[in-house]
């Protein structure tokens, strides 16, 4: 992105968004590149089995992934929520 001068998505300019002054320390934003789990009985035609437990095992005939967080990790950010402005997740 920096090499194409494409700034438009920048990752970094979020924290500039979302900082409310420059001495502003807090998280204010939670962005997983990941997915927690695949963990889905449809076979859209347009997913894979990265995303679909389904299609890994009925169409890609690949052994299940193995879930790297535990029950509880979702829980253990929870004290970082009060602050958070933009989430993909659904905060209950």
């Amino acid at each position: 992105m920096l090499k194409s001068n494409n700034f438009t998505f920048l990752k970094s300019l979020d924290y500039d968004f979302f900082q409310k002054s420059k001495n502003d320390v807090v998280i204010r934003k939670f962005e997983f590149e990941f997915e927690f789990e695949n963990t889905c009985n449809l076979e859209c035609i347009m997913c894979s089995g990265e995303l679909s437990s389904s299609i890994r095992k009925n169409i890609e005939h690949l052994e299940p992934f193995e879930n790297k967080y535990n029950a509880n990790f979702l829980e253990q950010l929870k004290s970082y929520w009060k602050n958070i402005i933009s989430c993909p997740l659904k905060i209950v």
